[in-house]
Parts: structure tokens; sequence; C-alpha cells
């Protein structure tokens, strides 16, 4: 009962099926399966309801789940007991744009001081060239926005709060039509700041799109219209609004983690783990 079997199986709980699992492990779907059956074997009980969708665990499964838990994390408490900072290699990490503010010193300067040989190539980009990247090798890793792209099988990692930002001395949050500079024309971006406004019955006229969050704050600094940012991505020389009776509340984006099928890598493991833990706490 190895921690490999132990982190599939609890994979496949946690995602409800063999595919999504396959995506976070990094693992053919096929192989998941194979892991699965040897861990039946080993244990000589039947671990899924497999006939379930989402595949739902057996009362057997269920018995086993809190020692899998607890054998990883005393897995990783001996890991972190040894000096690895010798790791060395490459990690592709990809990221929306619009999290890197608020993201990259969350992840990245704790897990450089810890492992100061491992190179990390981050990229950042829109989820939907992300998830592009990650589906032809080039990305190990890459946070993903939910509803940008379908079938997101990776955890999710973060809930990205969202506040709405005005210029300084321009009260356009009053104007009818509101202004607006939002995310590229036709992203789920857009549709959910332009549907949130019109459930609270406020007109609204886009007035710039971009791809970037310095367009965004850019272009709102100007005097262009009122933008919806994660809360990263207060800037200075904007005002943020964080009044419900002003603008309504946007719901936060939730933000997967989603991992290339490929070989096993000791440097992408712990950056995938790392990731996972930072923004869990």
């Amino acid at each position: 009962m190895t921690p490999d079997l132990l982190k599939t199986f609890v994979a496949i709980t946690e995602t409800g099926n063999f595919t999504a699992a396959s995506q976070r492990v990094g693992r053919t779907q096929g192989a998941v399966s194979q892991m699965i059956k040897r861990l039946e074997s080993e244990l000589r009980c039947t671990l899924f309801d497999r006939k379930a969708t989402p595949v739902k665990l057996t009362e057997h499964g269920k018995m086993l789940l809190p020692h899998a838990r607890e054998i990883l994390a005393a897995n990783m408490r001996a890991l972190s007991a040894f000096d690895q900072s010798e790791l060395d290699g490459l990690v592709s990490l990809g990221m929306p744009e619009i999290y890197a503010e608020e993201l990259i010193p969350r992840i990245l300067p704790s897990f450089q001081e810890r492992y100061p040989k491992v190179r990390i190539d981050l990229d950042l980009r829109d989820t939907t060239d992300l998830m592009r990247l990650l589906g032809a090798g080039t990305l190990d890793l890459t946070l993903a926005t939910d509803g940008e792209v379908p079938n997101l099988t990776g955890p999710v990692v973060h809930e990205a709060p969202v506040v709405w930002i005005a210029p300084v001395g321009q009260a356009l949050e009053a104007r009818d039509p509101l202004p607006l500079v939002v995310w590229k024309h036709g992203s789920n971006y857009e549709r959910i700041v332009l549907r949130t406004l019109a459930a609270a019955n406020r007109n609204a006229t886009v007035v710039v799109n971009t791809q970037t969050i310095s367009g965004m704050v850019s272009s709102t600094r100007a005097n262009m219209g009122v933008a919806a940012v994660t809360g990263g991505q207060a800037y200075g020389k904007v005002r943020v609004i964080d009044d419900p009776a002003v603008l309504p509340r946007i719901e936060p984006r939730k933000v997967h983690l989603e991992r290339a099928y490929s070989e096993r890598s000791p440097a992408v493991d712990l950056l995938q783990e790392h990731i996972m833990s930072v923004l869990a706490g």
C-alpha cells in the first residue's frame, strides 16, 4: 500500500471520477484504473461503486479514506523533515494574469526559498491559452479559472474575491448607463459581470475590452469606466467600491490547479503540493 496508490485513491474520492483523478495525479486513466485494482487486490475488497455517477465509495472505501489521508499527511511530514534543498529541475507553471499580483507572492518566494535549485518558467495568459499549452505538454501545471473552458478536472485550490474599482475623483459608478472596463469580449468573465449588473437592475455599457489586468487598471485610472478585478489587483490610484448598495457584489472566482499528463517529476510534484498547501491556508 504505497503513497502513490493512496494518493490516487484519494484523488478519485475527491474528484468523483477516474478521468479527473488521472489529471490530478499526472497519470493516464488506464494507469489509474490499474493502481486501484492493485490496491483493491492488496486489501481484498472493492473500494468504489464504479456504476455510480460520480463514482462512490463502498463501505470498505469509506473505512480506508481517513487512514489514507493520515498516511499521506505523515508521508509529507516525513519528507519535509529532510533537506531537499539540493533538488533541481525545471517546472513550467501557467497562471491567468489576472491573479498574478495576488498569487505570485504567496506561491513562489516560499517555494524558491525551500528549493533554490528548482527553476520556474512562469507563463501568464488567459485560461483558454493556458489549457491549450497544458494539453500540448508545454506546461507542467497551470491555474485555471472555472467556467472559462469546459471540463476542468483539477481541484479547486483558491476562490479569488472580486472587487469593483473606479477612478479617483470621478464618480463613474453613479452614471447611467454604467461605463465598464472588462476582460476580453465574449469571455465568461464578461458574462458574469454583465449578468450580475442585470440582476441588480443596473444599466451598463462596455467601453473597453482588454486581455490584461494592466489594461483594465490603466483604463480605469484614465476615467474610462469601472472594473471588477480580483482582490489582489486593487492597485493604487483607484478607489475600491465595497458597498453593494452602490455596485452589486460579484461571486468569487474559483481557481483550479490542473496538471499535464507527463512522467512523474519530483519538482513538479513538490510545486503542486506546495500550491495546494499554500492556497489552502
